[in-house]
């Protein structure tokens, strides 16, 4: 058995062998899996934040243009008092719309919020204005007066323009600092979206620039207008705007949070930027899916090249184990095939003389354990020398394999038998008395009589000596049982054809 434990072993080593070669394999995948993600994140990333910084600074020139002009308008209105009505202040603010056509009700106010002159009347009488738009002022002339010029307003429904603006503000201050009017215009919320066509927006993502306070100044995709009041009227709950109302915004970075905007996936990645000049924060927000499948685009076909190598490695791996498989299966039905070849009597096919006497040793032992008794029979053919001189070695082959046919149909499955030498033969009887093994003993002997074996040589019978190992002369010794059943098939072979067993 050393050569088949030889190759079992060498299916254990081949099977460790692919053990550890899919745990390397499982190893190294993921960690090419993290790298790669790292590295694919950090370049996205960097992409994003390229954009980013170029739309904020766009914003930046966008709303500096705005503040240039409010200055230079301011420099005019400074050169003589104005009062309600004044044509040439209307003139003034007429010719700075004409500069900003993007631009709607440009107004000069008062600090009080009273009206002094627009670009957009058509008689001097000033027309009604909302209560939203009166408190908007309010607050715009409240944050002008720390000392801020320009300040650009959360969006807010016009009742005027029937729609929602960006409300820009703007203080004009005497050469000692006080602030004597506010210049007011409107810019429509859909301004701002024609910057950011030409974006490149990440699939599903969105822009947005956010004030301090967490208000939504604009975004783009624009939402639905049945949304408008849920993205501009209240402020933002998602991760950044947190972040800015509790700590501040820093100049640029990267956070990754849940957004509150509907439309967009809420696991996302905030890239920002503060616009260098102005209270106001460019963001694109990009879905974290958009990460992953920017990854896969990237890695698919090393992944489909591991996957080619692994279904490889298994199919080697499978031709291998079946091959040594079949070759240890070879090997063992072989030496099964030796041994029993080694244990079987070739002529009658029952055991040979050393594998009977192995047998009756095993259950020898067995019987002296648990006290249990087993008997032991020998049979002899009568006359069988007679019939091999007289008929031939083929008459008494026959005669032998024709007895042992008999005795097999007369026993039970777990019964022993053996050729003991030329014909003789044992029959081992587990777990059963002398009593029991003299009624076997003579069913076979009645069993040839009614059933003579036709050897050719007529007539043929047996004669046969029965032992029980728990007899006092035997006590269980194997030489004593086999002398004691020998002699008494002996005695038996004198009369013929008969049984003999204790007295």
């Amino acid at each position: 058995m050393t050569g088949n434990n030889d190759h079992y072993q060498a299916i254990r080593n081949l099977k460790r062998g692919v053990g550890w070669w899919v745990l390397l394999l499982a190893i190294g995948i993921a960690i090419y899996s993290w790298t790669t993600w790292r590295t694919e994140e950090a370049d996205n990333l960097r992409e994003f934040s390229s954009l980013v910084e170029v739309g904020a600074n766009s914003l930046d020139r966008y709303f500096s243009q705005f503040e240039s002009g409010f200055l230079l308008l301011s420099r005019h209105l400074l050169e003589r008092s104005v009062r309600p009505g004044d044509q040439r202040a209307g003139m003034l603010l007429k010719s700075f719309r004409e500069a900003y056509p993007e631009l709607r009700n440009v107004s000069l106010f008062q600090l009080d919020g009273e009206l002094l002159a627009s670009a957009e009347w058509r008689t001097m009488k000033a027309p009604p204005r909302a209560v939203s738009e009166i408190r908007s002022f309010a607050q715009f002339r409240d944050v002008l007066s720390k000392e801020k010029n320009f300040e650009v307003s959360r969006p807010i429904f016009s009742s005027t323009l029937k729609d929602w603006i960006i409300a820009l503000r703007y203080g004009v201050r005497d050469q000692e600092g006080n602030l004597l009017y506010v210049i007011g215009a409107a810019l429509p919320l859909s301004r701002p979206q024609g910057i950011w066509k030409q974006a490149v927006l990440p699939e599903g993502g969105a822009l947005s620039l956010m004030r301090d306070d967490g208000y939504l100044v604009s975004r783009y995709p624009l939402p639905r207008e049945a949304a408008l009041e849920e993205i501009y009227g209240k402020p933002r709950t998602g991760t950044l705007s947190a972040m800015v109302q509790q700590r501040g915004t820093p100049a640029y970075g990267v956070v990754e949070g849940k957004s509150s905007l509907p439309g967009v996936s809420p696991a996302v990645v905030y890239v920002f930027r503060r616009l260098p000049h102005y209270p106001l924060t460019f963001v694109m927000i990009i879905p974290k899916e958009n990460f992953y499948a920017r990854w896969w685009e990237a890695v698919r076909f090393q992944y489909l090249i591991m996957l080619l190598v692994a279904a490889g490695s298994l199919f080697i791996y499978r031709g291998l184990l079946k091959r040594q498989t079949e070759w240890v299966l070879e090997r063992e039905a072989a030496h099964r095939e030796l041994e029993k070849a080694s244990r079987t009597d070739p002529l009658t096919g029952t055991l040979n003389r050393r594998a009977m006497i192995d047998e009756l040793n095993r259950e020898l032992t067995r019987s002296v354990r648990s006290g249990q008794a087993a008997a032991l029979i020998c049979f002899d053919l009568d006359h069988f020398k007679t019939v091999n001189d007289r008929y031939g070695h083929a008459a008494g082959d026959r005669t032998l394999q024709m007895f042992v046919s008999v005795v097999r149909g007369e026993i039970r499955p777990y019964d022993v038998l053996g050729r003991f030498g030329g014909e003789e033969f044992l029959l081992l009887l587990p777990n059963t008395n002398a009593k029991e093994a003299m009624i076997t003993a003579e069913r076979i002997r009645t069993a040839l009589e009614r059933h003579p074996i036709d050897s050719g040589a007529g007539r043929v019978t047996v004669s046969a000596g029965v032992v029980d190992s728990l007899e006092e002369s035997v006590q269980g010794n194997l030489e004593r049982i086999l002398a004691v059943s020998d002699a008494r098939m002996y005695e038996a072979k004198r009369a013929r054809n008969m049984v003999i067993g204790p007295s």
